[in-house]
This record gives C-alpha cells, structure tokens and sequence, in this order.
C-alpha cells in the first residue's frame, strides 16, 4: 500500500527478535498482529523484547505495525463500490468484541476514493478496509482483509452488506 502512495503504518513481518527490536526503536509505539488474522492486535510493551519475551516468533512470525491513533472506521469495498462502512467507537485498542458503539457513516468522497483505490491496487473484489481517522482528519489505512467479517456489522448499522454481495453473486458477476 505504501509503494502504492496509499496513507500506511509502516509495518514489519518477521521471526527475527533482533530485527523487532530495530524496529521498535525506529518506530516509537508499535502493536503487533498474527499474520494469519483472527488474532487480537496488542500494543508491543518496549521493555519486553528480550529473547524469551519474543521466542514465539520462531514458529509464529507477527506482523508489527507503526500504532496509528484517530477514530475507527471499517469500509466495504465489492466490485469497486463502496458498499458499507461505520464508525467503531472503543476505548480498546482492537475493537473486535470491545465496540461501545458502531454507527453507519455514509463516507465522503476522500474515504470513498481511497476505500476504492485500496481494494484495487490489492487486487480485492470484497473487502473490508480499517482506516484510522486521525484528529487532524487524515487517513491512515491499517489492513484490508480479503475474506472480512461483516454480519456484526450488518446487524449493528442496518447496512445490508449481505443483500449487496448475494444479488453480485446471483447475479453471475464475474467481479463477485
């Protein structure tokens, strides 16, 4: 994304603890994620990198990510339209399963264009795109998942994110 000129974290893959550390001092505030998805980001504690801390990462390479502050929003991207999106409020720093509130948001045309551009330079059809809304108003995308939950989503805003990929699929859209 980054390469792409996309707003981004920078991030890091690795099983190397040593080349965590150089990172960590790099970047300042780091969260780290399992590459597999599903897993809880955590914020990455500076005074725990030592080898036992990160010995886990032999068998299991993290991603680690600059942390980004701002509001969270979650956009639905199918077939290069924007389907969906919401605003997360939490105090958590992972708001799966700590929302306090998700609201529908109907996106401007910035978040729209930068939903859309992301889910085309990564080749997605359906995806669903965190954005960090920083308090200066900026975007900063963290991922864009290619198989994204969506049904609490659904259910919490009433956007019918279901209906709109099951008429592409009925409908025999190659893009679906």
């Amino acid at each position: 994304l980054r390469a792409a000129g996309v707003p981004s974290p920078r991030c890091l893959v690795t099983d190397d603890p040593a080349t965590v550390r150089r990172f960590v001092d790099d970047v300042g505030e780091v969260v780290r994620k399992p590459i597999a998805g599903g897993g809880a980001c955590v914020a990455v504690d500076p005074d725990a990198l030592g080898d036992a801390d990160l010995a886990g990462l032999a068998t299991a390479p993290t991603l680690f990510q600059e942390r980004v502050r701002g509001d969270d929003l979650r956009v639905y991207v199918l077939a290069g339209e924007v389907v969906a999106a919401a605003h997360i409020r939490t105090t958590a720093l992972d708001y799966r399963g700590h929302e306090d509130e998700v609201v529908a948001l109907a996106p401007d045309a910035e978040l729209t264009g930068l939903s859309v551009r992301v889910a085309e330079v990564l080749g997605l059809t359906f995806t669903g795109i965190d954005v960090k809304r920083g308090p200066d108003g900026g975007l900063t995308v963290l991922d864009a998942n290619p198989s994204p939950m969506f049904l609490g989503i659904q259910q919490r805003t009433g956007q019918p994110i279901a209906d709109r990929l099951a008429a592409r699929l009925i409908a025999g859209d190659p893009r679906a």
